[in-house]
């Protein structure tokens, strides 16, 4: 199962929230299934985050976004 994301934080949040995902992948690499969970900034695009996801079954990618950090 792969996930590809593009996030677009407001330009005064970009740091902030680019933060979080350096808080969220090491616990997320951690989580049964999970096979890569990565974030980058677009090369191609200013302030734009993009977050790729690799779990090894639908289950183990729903268990991650039933998570309440992955809601935020």
């Amino acid at each position: 199962m792969f996930l590809f994301a593009t996030i677009r934080p407001k330009p005064q949040h970009f740091d902030e929230a680019r933060a979080a995902l350096d808080i969220l992948i090491p616990d997320t690499l951690e989580k049964p299934g999970c096979l890569l969970f990565a974030a980058f900034a677009s090369v191609s695009e200013d302030g734009v985050l993009l977050l790729f996801e690799h779990f090894a079954e639908q289950a183990a990618l729903g268990a991650h976004y039933a998570l309440e950090v992955s809601c935020h």
